[in-house]
């Protein structure tokens, strides 16, 4: 369950509770949590995708959709992604509850999350779910999470916005919303070479739109024309906030002491030369 917060936190937002430890946004609600620990479960034959905050993913979730769903490729009106792949953690715009959109939905069903392992992991190991994992730079995700919960927290959650320098220093508590990259990709990384897991960076898949198209495809075990592959590649922009430069936020300081800890925190795991800067 989660409650309400009564520590001193150095990123604090109206209505904010913890859930083992984790600051949960406000539209992660205490019925939401107490949903998935006593009622949510996952299907044989569901499509996870599983990132950390704004690793870049809003492509990628219309190019899973796009492929379990190849005929409404050219489809100009469709229903909103918060309802094709929902977050099956949290209300979608503050007034669709997840369990009323999850049982709504078809099959296969296309859920993302960006919780830790420990919430969901033995959810996840009594079913058959194709895992799609995305990482981004870190410095770059957290760049964007700043800007995007100042823009879309303020928005539709009611946050007030967060100086840069404030958030870092949440960062070096581990007092961020929805908790720290490090803990989050660390927890899974035991999963990562199970075949039921594909492993992506946004980096990567970047450089090759259509290839990772095919990969993904191949993963769900999907077969595509090339036209229909050139198509879901193109669906939507691959990112629309666009490529965000670190240097622009972080001080030298700052930058030293991420890279320390980057080195502390990923030394000796797959991910220890992948982002050493």
């Amino acid at each position: 369950m989660s409650v309400p917060v009564t520590r001193k936190c150095a990123w604090e937002v109206p209505g904010m509770t913890e859930w083992r430890g984790m600051l949960c946004p406000t539209d992660m609600t205490p019925e939401i949590v107490d949903w998935i620990e006593k009622d949510f479960a996952f299907e044989d034959g569901d499509v996870l995708l599983l990132h950390y905050c704004c690793s870049g993913v809003q492509w990628s979730q219309e190019v899973v959709y796009h492929i379990c769903h190849p005929d409404q490729i050219d489809l100009k009106d469709k229903t909103d992604l918060g309802f094709r792949v929902p977050f099956f953690d949290r209300e979608h715009l503050r007034k669709h509850q997840p369990w009323d959109i999850i049982r709504d939905m078809g099959k296969p069903r296309l859920l993302k999350t960006h919780l830790p392992e420990k919430f969901i992991g033995e959810k996840l190991r009594k079913k058959n779910v194709k895992v799609i994992y995305q990482s981004m730079n870190p410095r770059n995700a957290l760049v964007k999470y700043q800007h995007l919960c100042n823009f879309l927290g303020k928005k539709f959650l009611n946050w007030n916005p967060i100086e840069w320098d404030d958030y870092f220093e949440a960062f070096k508590k581990n007092e961020i919303i929805e908790g720290d990259w490090f803990d989050f990709t660390l927890s899974w990384m035991p999963y990562f070479d199970q075949d039921n897991f594909l492993c992506l960076t946004y980096e990567e898949a970047a450089k090759d739109l259509e290839g990772t198209v095919r990969k993904i495809a191949k993963f769900l075990g999907r077969e595509l024309t090339d036209e229909q592959v050139t198509k879901i590649a193109a669906i939507r922009p691959y990112d629309n906030i666009g490529p965000v430069e670190p240097s622009k936020k972080f001080t030298d300081e700052q930058m030293a002491y991420f890279n320390d800890y980057y080195k502390q925190r990923m030394t000796g795991t797959p991910f220890e030369n992948l982002y050493p800067k």
